[in-house]
């Protein structure tokens, strides 16, 4: 486990990769790591999700039992109204955009976790608190299907927004993990394979989707540093004016309305208003 450790924080992912293939071996030998020291379940989830995201794998281990006790609420209690009425429609309409619903209950859990603890110091200190939340976010959302050919009979440009959706939320808590100082060196490669997106073929989709779609975009965007947003600016430029907004910062504020991280510096409102409207 040290040595995975180490793996991630000089950033040698080949090695890395030897490493856990072992340690997933000694895992299904054992039938878990039950009787080990109860830390180490919860270490190898950390890092096979810090993996995971880097690498653009599945997770290797499922969620620790510790973390399954946890209480459960309705997934709708933590997301705004906007979201949550925006998501009603959707799924009413276009129920084949489920798994990109619920990407968008998970991590509005943790956005309003953050955005209500956000200016407390000592939340970021948390580690134990932050390691489950954010963990259970990211397995979740890692574990969605991350190619059309892993989704044979969903419709390409729905599979798109679905992908979109998720590399969105994983930036985000790349973002926090960045806050809480744990690793994050998988910002840049989330981007790019956001990026790599804009070049595939749509058709016409619900309105709804495309709402969805314009969320990841202006999200993506605001995380990404200014030398590389001019493909996020013109794929939000494109959707502004296909969804019918008058100005962009109509649009910006339904977006923001929707679902959005405050008081972090990096995706303010008023970041977000240039590199859309530039």
């Amino acid at each position: 486990m040290g040595f995975i450790c180490i793996d991630t924080r000089v950033g040698n992912w080949d090695r890395y990769c030897m490493h856990m293939n072992g340690l997933e071996r000694i895992y299904h030998l054992r039938n878990g790591f039950e009787g080990l020291d109860a830390e180490i379940p919860l270490m190898a989830f950390f890092v096979d999700l810090i993996g995971a995201s880097m690498l653009d794998r599945y997770p290797r281990f499922p969620i620790p039992r510790r973390f399954n006790t946890s209480s459960n609420m309705d997934p709708n209690d933590d997301a705004p109204d906007r979201l949550r009425e925006l998501l009603q429609t959707a799924e009413e309409v276009a129920p084949e955009g489920k798994r990109i619903y619920a990407m968008l209950r998970k991590i509005a859990a943790v956005i309003s976790m953050v955005n209500q603890n956000a200016n407390d110091a000592l939340f970021w200190t948390q580690d134990a608190v932050l390691v489950e939340k954010l963990g259970l976010a990211s397995h979740f959302i890692l574990s969605v299907p991350k190619t059309a050919e892993e989704n044979p009979q969903l419709d390409h440009s729905v599979f798109l927004v679905q992908r979109m959706v998720q590399l969105a939320c994983l930036m985000i808590i790349s973002r926090l993990k960045q806050l809480a100082a744990f690793h994050c060196a998988d910002m840049d490669p989330l981007r790019e394979r956001f990026a790599s997106l804009f070049h595939e073929p749509r058709n016409e989709i619900r309105a709804e989707l495309e709402m969805l779609r314009l969320w990841a975009v202006v999200t993506a965007c605001s995380l990404t540093n200014i030398e590389a947003q001019g493909p996020f600016i013109l794929e939000a430029r494109y959707l502004i004016r296909a969804l019918g907004y008058r100005t962009a910062e109509e649009a910006l504020e339904h977006v923001k309305g929707l679902l959005w991280l405050e008081d972090i510096g990096i995706i303010t409102p008023e970041d977000l208003a240039w590199c859309c409207s530039r």
